[in-house]
């Protein structure tokens, strides 16, 4: 199957997906059900591959599993470009937090629903720091160049808040929001323009996996589909080459987490990141 027909069947259908949608998953939260509802009516398409259940075990409060098998190179899901929220350059954090703020205000707005549901940022000070590593049973000096890693991180991150907020780009009561919108964006890639970063819904509730082999979804555009396409293809219509596509890297089975890599590499620069921007490491 080549990506125009699996982009026409994933989008077809969708009427007929959402009037027998499957079962609800009966460990869901009921603010995983919300959550699920407002994908469902605001142009999140995932048919019935896959459901959100966010479990104990994530620190952002976040998961989606998948509800059948789904082969490698399948299109999970497609997010259209105007529910992304993006900033770029070195203001990026800034820039979508106070989009953010401006969403959450806007009452019956189309991102209101999904970013009341945001939980679990990452670090907004040193004592907070001091308490993931703590739970991580890392304090007791089993791991200083860690320990000094993960500090330095949190200095400059309270640093650079509070630069924003002497420019007037931020407040000082921003920083839980700050942390929470670090710890859900991701690059958006070429097609979306050099040094853009965003908060891509649905995307944002996947968890994160290390190990490589285990990764099993990664993030793409329709534009960087399209340069895949053979000659003569073209995006089907209605469809944008910024909207977002969440693909199956592998294999999946059915009842399986669908696990993405927030970052890559190895090492205590990369855990401290680990624990200061998402919690763990």
């Amino acid at each position: 199957m080549n990506l125009i027909t699996a982009l026409y069947c994933l989008i077809l259908p969708l009427v007929s997906c959402l009037s027998s949608l499957p079962p609800q998953i009966p460990s869901q939260t009921p603010s995983d059900l919300k959550l699920e509802a407002w994908s469902q009516t605001s142009g999140v398409f995932h048919g019935s591959t896959c459901s959100l259940l966010t479990t104990p075990k994530s620190l952002g409060f976040r998961g989606i599993f998948a509800l059948r098998a789904i082969p490698a190179g399948s299109i999970i899901a497609s997010i259209p470009f105007d529910l992304v929220v993006t900033g770029s350059g070195d203001v990026w954090a800034s820039e979508i937090t106070n989009k953010v703020k401006t969403l959450k205000e806007e009452e019956g707005g189309k991102l209101k629903g999904w970013i009341d549901g945001w939980e679990g940022g990452g670090c907004t000070s040193i004592d907070h720091a001091t308490r993931l590593l703590e739970s991580c049973n890392i304090v007791d000096g089993v791991n200083s160049r860690l320990r000094d890693a993960v500090v330095t991180r949190v200095r400059q991150r309270v640093k650079d808040f509070n630069l924003l907020c002497g420019l007037g780009s931020l407040n000082p009561g921003d920083m839980d929001l700050y942390a929470l919108v670090c710890s859900r964006a991701c690059h958006m890639g070429p097609s979306w323009g050099s040094g853009c970063v965003g908060v891509v819904p649905y995307y944002d509730m996947l968890n994160h996996c290390s190990s490589e082999e285990a990764v099993s979804v990664h993030l793409e555009s329709v534009g960087q589909a399209v340069e895949r396409m053979r000659e003569g293809e073209k995006i089907p219509e209605g469809m944008n080459e910024r909207d977002m596509l969440i693909v199956a890297s592998r294999d999946i089975r059915e009842g399986e987490e669908l696990l993405t890599s927030y970052v890559d590499g190895e090492g205590d620069e990369v855990d401290a990141r680990k624990l200061v921007t998402w919690g763990f490491i």
